[in-house]
């Protein structure tokens, strides 16, 4: 199969945004799980537009595998983001997954509605 024949499967964003989590505390209870936090992000055509973002995502925690809704809010121009994530989050140590939104910037690719990427979380001890 050519990837033409995919359609509208493979009209996703290109990378606008470089973006880092700052301090997400991860709760379970039961099948329950929420993440609290901070993003940092940074616009890649324009470095100098860096801001710190409020995140927050909430979910079902099955076995090994998280599927999340996420928020993320920009105080200062009161933009709020919403998508949703899938991670592979064992109880103990690393997280890694992937998120997916509707994006409302303009993609300079022209290749689509739809930003998507990877979430790498590193479990750092609480002393």
């Amino acid at each position: 199969m050519a990837p033409s024949d995919l359609g509208e499967e493979t009209a996703f964003h290109s990378s606008l945004y470089d973006y880092e989590f700052l301090d997400i505390t991860v709760e379970t209870l039961g099948e329950d799980i929420s993440l609290t936090g901070k993003m940092r992000w940074t616009l890649k055509r324009d470095k100098q537009l860096t801001r710190l973002s409020e995140f927050s995502a909430q979910g079902k925690h099955l076995g090994d595998t998280a599927a999340l809704v996420y928020t993320v809010k920009d105080p200062v121009d009161s933009d709020v983001w919403i998508g949703t994530a899938m991670m592979h989050m064992p109880r103990s140590g690393d997280s890694k997954g992937y998120w997916m939104t509707i994006h409302n910037d303009k993609d300079p690719a022209g290749t689509g509605p739809f930003a998507i990427g990877t979430i790498d979380l590193i479990r750092r001890e609480i002393n």
